[in-house]
């Protein structure tokens, strides 16, 4: 079974006799995002990749090429990951219907006994739960990725982090463009994002923050899926400025009214 190409909310697949197949794709919720943002992120990938280049540039104040990037993007980023979602099931259901003494005894008597021995291990148990999920996917090469400060690259799903019974991850609930400071901001940057309308938070730099690979006083632009569009040491809104200036984007990319 192939990937044939990526249309709205489906793989396209190839290798059925006679006809294709279709993948359907989920964005995979994980630890700091519920599932109900989880639903409104898939809700607008499977709204916005059907609409045409000139709505999105009268709802979200885009010029005719940072849309086209837009819509271009959804293609280019997850792509990977369903090639690799039809590979990973291709090769479980070649073993679910293999045919033989062999296939069926460890389908019946092995795979029973053994499972359940191993996912009482919590290792194995989020070996399972990564493989399965998108918890470590990203789109490091998408064409909306950008820069890389500490550990974390333009195209990673932002760590989560959890301090003191708060986490990084409740303004990301808005669903908004937002701008993430760990540590201090500086007075240029707070006015350069009034100035756009574009949300920053800042968070109180702590050891939690480091150990999760963010970097002290850098800034990150986070998309509405929870990825980093720009990861930029220098915290300098002039980061900001070539990164919408480059895509197309007018004063800051905002939600959806």
């Amino acid at each position: 079974m192939g990937v044939g190409h990526f249309a709205a909310h489906c793989a396209v697949c190839h290798g059925a006799p006679g006809a294709p197949g279709a993948v359907p794709f989920w964005k995979g919720d994980s630890v700091g995002r519920g599932k109900e943002l989880g639903e409104a992120v898939g809700a607008f990938a499977r709204w916005a990749v059907d609409q045409d280049s000139q709505t999105l540039q009268r709802d979200y104040d885009l010029d005719e090429r940072a849309a086209d990037n837009l819509l271009d993007s959804y293609e280019a980023e997850r792509i990977g990951f369903a090639r690799r979602l039809v590979a990973t099931t291709d090769r479980v259901f070649s073993f679910a219907t293999a045919e033989g003494r062999i296939a069926e005894i460890v389908r019946t008597r092995v795979v029973p006994v053994v499972i359940p021995i191993a996912t009482a291990f919590e290792p194995v148990r989020e070996f399972m739960f990564r493989t399965v999920s998108q918890i470590t996917l990203n789109y490091r090469q998408g064409p909306l990725s950008r820069g890389i400060a500490g550990g974390v690259h333009g195209g990673d799903r932002l760590p989560w982090v959890n301090v003191d019974g708060a986490d990084n991850f409740t303004p990301l609930t808005s669903m908004d463009w937002q701008v993430h400071v760990y540590g201090s901001v500086s007075a240029e940057l707070r006015a350069w994002c009034a100035a756009q309308d574009l949300p920053i938070h800042s968070f109180g730099w702590r050891y939690e923050y480091e150990r999760a690979g963010l970097a002290r006083d850098a800034l990150y632009l986070l998309r509405p899926d929870t990825y980093v569009a720009l990861a930029d040491g220098s915290g300098a809104p002039d980061a900001l400025a070539r990164y919408f200036e480059g895509h197309g984007i007018r004063g800051a990319p905002l939600s959806r009214s």
